[in-house]
């Protein structure tokens, strides 16, 4: 009788334990994917390894050559909202109001014309939400007292189209510059002004009633770091600026203005040498970008985090 009792004790206790060890693993295995869904913490820590992942992203790799022989002095790019096989480039100054169709491979698909658009110095594109805004924002020598952003849906066929003018001017007075997009967080219309100094000024006006390019943010990117082409991620959690030699890639946290993302430390995202880099364009989540130089059949690069 006393075994019996002890072995009956004994498996009471066993099955306490293992029904303790259950109920422990299965507490462990339903907290985990709670937290990891938090939004707050997922939002972070999405928004920092994006950035951080881009800037320790492998060498670039060239995945194609733009075969127009038209394209040579390609000075804007920006990847379709609508579809990402597709990117939208133009030409620098002295070229016509055209906006050109690439694939990924550099192949031309279709060459948009601006209807009735001037080209004086064609700087940069955009595109958010389907929309395009293709900057005429080039002034080397700082005297024009307007610049003019043409908006237009992305463009389905080939063809002339018409566009949106959108005339503007700096509250502080003329500047050069050659690098655009598009806030979708604040609905703004960012334009960050190349200087030899490397200190860059970053403008803004609102989308839908512009106004007078405010200055927002100081930029001191270090000597002969002049800002060729700019770009944010389609969600605006990641902002992209190229130089000549340089990517430079800002975090944007949630909450946060353009303002203070730009007070932040960029850190700097591999990119290839090109002989006059003047494109770039970050893919919709912010985790790759694709730079393509001026010149006769320039390469396609692509920097992608993975």
């Amino acid at each position: 009788m006393r075994l019996q009792h002890l072995v009956v004790a004994l498996s009471v206790v066993l099955v306490a334990a293992c029904s303790s060890g259950d109920d422990d693993d299965n507490a462990a295995t339903t907290d985990a994917p709670a937290s990891t869904t938090t939004p707050e913490p997922t939002t972070t820590t999405t928004t920092i390894a994006t950035a951080a992942s881009l800037c320790a992203a492998p060498a670039p790799t060239q995945v194609g050559t733009v075969a127009d022989a038209a394209i040579v002095e390609l000075s804007g790019l920006a990847v379709s909202r609508t579809n990402t096989n597709e990117l939208f480039a133009h030409n620098d100054s002295g070229a016509g109001p055209d906006v050109y169709v690439l694939d990924r491979t550099g192949a031309t698909t279709r060459r948009v014309t601006l209807a009735g658009a001037d080209a004086v110095d064609w700087e940069d594109i955009a595109a958010q939400n389907g929309v395009l805004y293709v900057g005429d924002i080039g002034d080397n020598a700082a005297q024009r007292p307007e610049i003019v952003v043409y908006r237009l849906p992305e463009p389905g066929a080939a063809g002339e189209v018409e566009a949106e003018r959108i005339v503007l001017h700096y509250a502080d007075g003329p500047h050069d510059a050659e690098a655009l997009f598009i806030d979708p967080v604040e609905q703004q219309l960012v334009i960050v002004t190349k200087a030899l100094d490397g200190n860059s000024g970053v403008y803004a006006t609102p989308l839908d009633t512009p106004a007078a390019l405010e200055r927002v943010a100081d930029l001191s990117l270090g000597a002969a770091q002049l800002v060729t082409a700019g770009d944010i991620s389609a969600a605006g959690a990641v902002i992209a600026l190229r130089t000549y030699g340089t990517v430079f890639v800002w975090d944007r946290q949630e909450g946060e203005t353009i303002a203070e993302a730009f007070a932040r430390e960029p850190c700097q995202a591999p990119s290839a040498i090109e002989t006059q880099g003047e494109a770039l364009a970050l893919e919709l989540d912010g985790r790759g970008f694709v730079t393509i130089s001026e010149g006769q059949n320039p390469a396609i690069w692509t920097t992608s985090a993975g």
